[in-house]
C-alpha cells in the first residue's frame, strides 16, 4: 500500500475489488460501491449516489466499514495505524 500511495502522485490506478482494504489503505480518491440487482445471468449492477465518493464522505465510510474485514473496529484500528 505505501507504494501505491506514493505512485498515485504520478499515475492513475483503477482497481476492482471486493476487499475494502485496498481503496481505504490506498487512499482512493473515488470509491464506487456497487451491488447486484436481479437474478444471476439477468442481473445488473446498481450504484447508489450515497455509495459514490471518497472515504471522507460519511456514507462511503459507512459502506467501507460494513465491507472491511473486522467491521468498524478494524476500520478504526487501520485509521489510527495508517493515519487516514
Amino acid at each position: 500500500m505505501p507504494r501505491i500511495r506514493s505512485e498515485k502522485r504520478r499515475r492513475q490506478f483503477i482497481f476492482a475489488t471486493h476487499n475494502a482494504n485496498i481503496p481505504v489503505l490506498g487512499d482512493a480518491e473515488l470509491i464506487v460501491g456497487m451491488r447486484a440487482v436481479g437474478e444471476a445471468g439477468e442481473g445488473v449492477a446498481e450504484i447508489a449516489p450515497e455509495a459514490l465518493g471518497s472515504i471522507d464522505k460519511k456514507s462511503v465510510a459507512v459502506l467501507a466499514e460494513e465491507i472491511l474485514e473486522g467491521g468498524k473496529d478494524a476500520f478504526v484500528v487501520r485509521h489510527r495505524k495508517y493515519g487516514f
